[in-house]
Formats: C-alpha cells, structure tokens, sequence
C-alpha cells in the first residue's frame, strides 16, 4: 500500500480536512490514504502469513493469498475500515481462481464477493466456443484470468479503441 509524502509511516497531513471533501482533490486523497493506512498494513500482515500481500491504488485493492486465510483476512479487513468510518462494498468487489485450484468450499469462502466474469455490453457473461463462463479480474486495467479471459478481454478493448478512433476520424473531418 503506497501513500502520498513519506510511504505508508505517515502520521499527520499539514492541512486540515473535513468530511465531504471533493473527489479527486489532492487533500481528500491523502486523508483518505492516512485513514486506511493502518488497516491496509494490517491487512498486508495478515497476508503474508500465508506468502500473500495486498497493493491498493486508492479505493482499489487487489490482495492475493491462498483462499481461507485471504478471505478471512478480508473479513478483519472489513471491520478495521470501518473502525476509521469507512465501509467495505464486497459487492463492488470482485474474486478469481483458476479452475484447477477450486476446492468444495469455493463458494462458501468467497461468501457475497462475486466471482469476476468477463461481460457484454448488456451484461450478460461472456462465454468461449464450449459455453464456459470467462473467469478473471482487470488489475489496473490488466486483465488477469483464464487465457481465454485475457484474449477476450483485450479483444474488446482493441474494438473499443478502433471505435473510440472512427468517431474522432469523424469530428475532424472538416466540411
């Protein structure tokens, strides 16, 4: 977990704050990595027991660690945010495995976090030529999953580029 100014040993921001602050103003992004610090350290140690980490680029944290021990931790994750008033959204979360690392109780660990499926534009999940769902996550705008994920994935993002290009093409056409 990375924070504005001196890494994660920040202990005090030289401004005030209030809460409301305006997204994307460089003060709310720092209280809110001062305010998250400690539980993302404490996240970070719970993972490491099991050769695990987390990373976080603002409100967007990506933790890897074997299945128990990673959704426990996130659990205790959970309730030290919300000891700094901050809520956890496991809906809004996303969780992968490869298939050969599935075990019985799967679903039960993950609890309400879905599983991260590649969709289409109408939400429906996208499926290979067999008819499997496409599991995987994007990591900053990465995606990482089944190659079948990564290839489809990327496939859509190069025919939303070429589309995103024809209507800028047009605009500068002058007449």
């Amino acid at each position: 977990y990375m924070a504005m100014g001196n890494g994660t040993g920040i202990v005090a921001a030289p401004f005030k704050c209030e809460e409301g602050g305006h997204q994307g103003a460089v003060e709310t992004g720092f209280m809110f990595a001062l305010a998250c610090d400690p539980a993302f350290k404490a996240f970070n140690r719970r993972l490491a027991e099991g050769g695990g980490g987390v990373t976080a680029i603002m409100d967007d944290n990506y933790a890897v660690a074997p299945p128990r021990l990673l959704f426990a931790a996130n659990i205790q994750f959970a309730t030290d945010l919300a000891e700094v008033g901050l809520e956890a959204q496991p809906a809004k979360a996303k969780c992968y495995i490869n298939k050969a690392h599935r075990n019985a109780d799967w679903h039960d660990m993950r609890g309400n976090i879905p599983e991260g499926i590649l969709k289409n534009e109408d939400g429906t999940p996208v499926v290979d030529d067999s008819g499997d769902i496409l599991y995987g996550l994007n990591v900053c705008n990465i995606p990482v999953g089944t190659e079948q994920y990564v290839l489809k994935a990327l496939e859509k993002k190069l025919e939303k580029s070429v589309e995103s290009n024809k209507k800028i093409a047009k605009l500068m056409e002058p007449g």
